[in-house]
């Protein structure tokens, strides 16, 4: 499975409360979209990834 990240710098996610799976540098979380999207004016985002949520990509990052 490949995962399509998408920068934040580029373009941030919804501002509702859909889950999406946010990288900080290899390690992953699942947050409610509006949480990264309410912080686009910090300059932090500019390390952030993100991909829609869905238990198969959660999976793949997950897997030991």
């Amino acid at each position: 499975m490949q995962i399509n990240w998408i920068k934040c710098r580029e373009q941030m996610p919804q501002d509702d409360d859909s889950d999406i799976i946010v990288s900080d540098q290899g390690t992953y979380y699942i947050l409610p979209s509006y949480m990264i999207s309410r912080m686009r004016r910090s300059a932090i985002m500019n390390a952030y990834e993100w991909t829609p949520y869905t238990e198969e990509a959660w999976k793949e990052l997950t897997k030991k």
